[in-house]
C-alpha cells in the first residue's frame, strides 16, 4: 500500500487536474496503482482490519474492484481517481504507517519512505 501511495505521490507531483484529465497514461497508471493498493488492502487479515477501523478497508477494496472489473474504460470516473490519488491516499498514508507500526517486524525491515 505504501509503495502504491509513493508511486502516486511522485506521479501526481506538480500535475494539475486538467492535465491529469487530458493524459491517458496518467489516468491508466493512477488507476492501476489504486487497484494494487486495494488488492493489498484485501489481503490484510480481518483481525488487523478490526484493530484499525480508521482505515477504510472496504472502500479501498471497492474502488479496486470497480477499476479492475470494467468492460469499458469510459466507465471509470477519473474525477474520483483524481480525488483518491491526490487527496485521500496521501491523507491515509500516516494512518497506514501508524497501523503497520503495531506489527512486530524484523530489525532489518524498512518501510518505504514517502
Amino acid at each position: 500500500m505504501l509503495t502504491g501511495i509513493k508511486r502516486l505521490n511522485k506521479m501526481m507531483e506538480g500535475v494539475s487536474k486538467e492535465t491529469f484529465l487530458d493524459d491517458l497514461r496518467l489516468q491508466d497508471a493512477s488507476a492501476f496503482d489504486i487497484s494494487t493498493i486495494g488488492e493489498a488492502a484485501s489481503n490484510v487479515t480481518d483481525e488487523f482490519k478490526a484493530l484499525h477501523p480508521e482505515i477504510p478497508w472496504i472502500q479501498m477494496r471497492g474502488l479496486r474492484n470497480r477499476s479492475v472489473h470494467i468492460f469499458d474504460y469510459e466507465q471509470i470516473d477519473y474525477d474520483i481517481i483524481w480525488i483518491v490519488a491526490t487527496e485521500e491516499l496521501p491523507a491515509l498514508e500516516p494512518k497506514i504507517r501508524s497501523a503497520l507500526a503495531t506489527i512486530p517486524l524484523p530489525d532489518d525491515f524498512i518501510l518505504p519512505e514517502i
